[in-house]
């Protein structure tokens, strides 16, 4: 190992030895007050804090989501649980120093979708990571750019 390499990995573990009372008392604190799965608001208000202070525009998706609202009719919107969708997604937006929010635009043809929730195998649907991912070009495409539009109009006529 390289000495430059060996001063790079002694000060991570200087910064995460800093952190370590910090996150202690985080993890004692979550663990004091357990919630629901999917129901975790008083842990994603304390995530928000956390994110806000660290400079993340954690109001970008409300924003998004208004508009979204505003424009597209309410049985064209549905909200989804938490997922980890993208790992590295966060990553742009940080980067650019501009807000990011991740949305899923319905692809499936609506009498595959149909089928899958009544025989309750939503979750055999391929997704986009799958090599059987084929979604309905249209109106996928069309709500796609669309959505895209909406959300940029949002940011850019305030």
């Amino acid at each position: 190992m390289t000495a430059e390499k060996t001063s790079s990995s002694n000060a991570v573990l200087v910064n995460l030895r800093g952190l370590l009372p910090e996150l202690e008392t985080l993890y004692t604190d979550l663990h004091a007050h357990p919630e629901l799965p999917m129901e975790e608001v008083r842990t994603a208000g304390l995530a928000a804090n956390r994110l806000r202070a660290a400079g993340y525009d954690v109001g970008a998706t409300e924003r998004v989501v208004d508009a979204f609202r505003a424009h597209f009719r309410a049985n064209r919107i549905q909200e989804t649980r938490p997922t980890s969708a993208s790992e590295d997604f966060g990553s742009f937006g940080t980067e650019w120093h501009a807000p990011s929010v991740f949305w899923f635009v319905g692809g499936t043809d609506p009498a595959i979708y149909a089928k899958a929730k009544e025989t309750g195998r939503v979750s055999d649907i391929p997704t986009n990571h799958s090599p059987q991912f084929a979604p309905a070009i249209h109106p996928t495409l069309e709500t796609g750019v669309e959505a895209l539009v909406v959300a940029a109009q949002a940011w850019l006529f305030r």
